[in-house]
């Protein structure tokens, strides 16, 4: 079983992000950064894809919350700011329904500044749209989006441009498949009987998103000019490094191949008839952000993230396509 077969392209959307590169200024990283003097204004927009479907077939499981798809959308945002080494300042939220009836919005607001507060900082949910929409939904369902600002100091911004041959990746532990992938998770539990579904697999799978802001924000901090790329590890998987290195093609990622799975990982994966080379291209396989960092600092940058409580391995170095 694969992506496409379950519905998604990977290639047709690489295909899209060519042609609206030619329309924006900049699409490589992870945010857009907006000149606003010494200082970046960073913004990020995102969603949670169709795990919203998956909370709804399953809502009634233990465990299963619809305030984890509030915390799920707040990381998919700062995520993707922190990459930037940017201090996330606010969020808006978007929410569509077919009626507020049948969904529990104030579930996903409280979810909201449950992943707001894990940020620190005391980040506010300043505003957000709420859309009733009877003819574009069926009862009960309903999709969400967010949209988050941070800034950064323009001597501090980490856009990937220092990584250089011989620097370091480091993998922080995912808290699971985070919020992408989840086309084809359905379609693999699609397929087995009811009785082999193991118990809290449900529960496992809404897991939500974990928020990286805190750590990643600390280590910046003790570790200045020594972390030349962050990169959160969404859809497309391990590619998502490759967003970083932009136009410099003598420069590649080099992976180990020892990412974690947990068991979790291994179900979907044996259970959907998933090759390896397929698992690397979906799903994150147990590693949420690869920071790259100086090779003579990796050491110390480590045991700072695990101080801070992140399960950190190395999973790659940056190598030169052009060998002196």
């Amino acid at each position: 079983m694969n992506y496409k077969d379950s519905g998604v392209d990977l290639h047709e959307q690489d295909v899209f992000n060519a042609r609206l590169a030619n329309k924006m200024p900049w699409i490589g990283g992870f945010a857009g950064a907006f000149d606003i003097g010494d200082d970046y204004l960073v913004s990020s927009t995102d969603g949670v894809g169709t795990k919203l479907m998956l909370y709804n077939e399953y809502k009634d499981e233990p465990g299963v919350t619809i305030a984890n798809l509030g915390i799920d959308l707040v990381a998919m945002v700062m995520n993707d700011i922190i990459c930037t080494g940017a201090k996330p300042l606010f969020f808006n939220d978007y929410l569509s329904v077919n009626s507020l009836d049948g969904v529990d919005a104030m579930g996903i607001v409280d979810g909201i500044n449950t992943g707001l507060k894990l940020c620190g900082g005391n980040i506010p949910l300043i505003g957000g749209e709420t859309a009733i929409m009877s003819d574009l939904y069926k009862e009960g369902d309903f999709d969400i989006a967010g949209f988050g600002v941070g800034a950064i100091n323009k001597d501090d911004f980490i856009d990937g441009t220092a990584i250089k041959d011989g620097d370091v990746m480091l993998g922080i532990t995912s808290s699971g498949f985070h919020s992408n992938g989840y086309t084809l998770i359905r379609q693999v539990i699609s397929d087995i009987p009811k009785e082999d579904l193991p118990d809290g697999l449900f529960k496992d799978l809404l897991t939500p998103t974990r928020l990286y802001v805190k750590p990643i924000l600390s280590m910046l901090d003790k570790h200045k000019g020594l972390v030349h790329g962050i990169s959160h590890i969404t859809g497309g998987g391990r590619s998502n490094v490759n967003r970083l290195i932009g136009e410099d093609y003598n420069l590649r990622p080099v992976w180990f191949n020892k990412e974690p799975k947990s068991d979790l990982f291994d179900f979907i994966q044996r259970h959907g008839n998933i090759d390896e080379i397929e698992m690397r291209k979906v799903f994150n396989n147990g590693i949420g952000m690869v920071v790259i960092v100086d090779q003579d600092a990796a050491s110390d940058i480590t045991r700072t993230l695990e101080m801070l409580g992140e399960t950190v391995q190395e999973v790659g170095a940056i190598g030169s396509r052009i060998q002196n």
